[in-house]
């Protein structure tokens, strides 16, 4: 029991050396995998901003249009308007 820390019983090492190399081996993978998700963050942040850039909807754009559609529709309003008064006008005179 007393040469266990010293002698070869785990896969050949021994037990401090094996835990040693399964620490290294561990700490390898997390950076590998930390860096591995911070440059996928990147590339889909880079991918949304791409996207978002082409096929995007500008909310001050849109609004924009819409209060030219809004004046658009009062104009024809205001000259159907118009001409409906002129069309009433003319009938009552040739009465």
């Amino acid at each position: 029991m007393l040469n266990i820390g010293t002698d070869n019983v785990v896969g050949g090492d021994t037990p401090s050396g094996a835990f040693g190399s399964m620490i290294s081996t561990i700490g390898g993978r997390a950076f590998t995998a930390a860096n591995d998700l911070q440059q996928s963050t990147t590339w889909q942040q880079s991918a949304v901003s791409a996207r978002d850039s082409v096929s995007g909807v500008n909310l001050d754009e849109e609004a924009a249009r819409l209060i030219q559609y809004q004046q658009a529709y009062q104009a024809a309003a205001k000259v159907i308007a118009t001409s409906q008064d002129m069309f009433d006008t003319l009938m009552s005179v040739t009465r």
